[in-house]
């Protein structure tokens, strides 16, 4: 008789972790995807576009989400440009290493990424001015904005991707009956918080300290973190994960 593997839930956007499938295969999970997020064009491109063409005049560029390099890499014009690009990790900065002459990135590993907020503190030890162009979606945290300003550095926020999030009844699909469930963003974690009853909810995995913050702030403390958003990461962290739980 084949044995059932116990189930995560990969809510993330639908082309996300490419390679998690196996990964969790190695440790005896399977993986099943259900987004809960989705994302759509800002309702009015010319403000971004405007944004980006006169690039030349900002003293920084920071991007903290993966959606937004892959916006920013289809919407400049292919050159090499000399204001100093900063990302928060690896996803992003790969996106956008061909186009930015310097890319900063959080920390000595940038394949473990952090939180904007510690990237805005990075920034400001290096001395960062004014002005800095900060790409987004509709659904930011202050924190970056907060910092930087709140040192005198202006910041220039420019949407270029609106994030839509699934029904809470959608949500409350997905968790049911499973082992685990994977968050990967911040509105995610809130969406399955605030769906999920309290005596119906899986394991909660993170990935990342802003993720893992927001879902302790909407009262579902995760019980593993991903240090990195990648299989392995994520991999990872189901690892120590089970270790604890009697899954399967």
């Amino acid at each position: 008789m084949t044995a059932v593997l116990p189930r995560l839930i990969v809510t993330a956007a639908v082309g996300s972790f490419d390679g998690l499938e196996s990964a969790m295969a190695n440790i005896g999970w399977s993986v099943e995807r259900r987004a809960l997020i989705r994302f759509g064009p800002p309702s009015d491109w010319g403000p971004f576009d405007r944004a980006v063409a006169q690039l030349d005049q900002f003293q920084a560029v920071v991007v903290t989400s993966p959606r937004a390099a892959e916006v920013l890499s289809e919407r400049l014009p292919q050159e090499r440009y000399h204001v100093p690009l900063w990302v928060v990790g690896n996803r992003s900065g790969d996106r956008l290493e061909g186009l930015f002459e310097t890319v900063h990135y959080l920390g000595d590993n940038p394949a473990e990424g952090g939180s904007a907020e510690a990237l805005a503190d990075q920034m400001l030890s290096a001395s960062v001015k004014s002005p800095v162009l900060f790409p987004c979606g509709s659904q930011r945290r202050d924190g970056l904005i907060e910092r930087l300003e709140s040192a005198g550095v202006k910041v220039r926020e420019e949407e270029c991707y609106r994030t839509l999030l699934a029904s809470p009844d959608a949500a409350r699909v997905a968790c049911h009956g499973a082992e685990a469930i994977l968050v990967a963003s911040p509105s995610v974690a809130a969406l399955v918080a605030s769906a999920c009853n309290q005596g119906a909810r899986p394991a909660l995995v993170a990935i990342g300290p802003t993720t893992a913050a927001a879902a302790r702030g909407a009262g579902w403390p995760p019980d593993a973190v991903a240090t990195s958003p990648t299989p392995d990461g994520i991999r990872s962290a189901l690892d120590s994960l089970q270790k604890g739980h009697p899954f399967a």
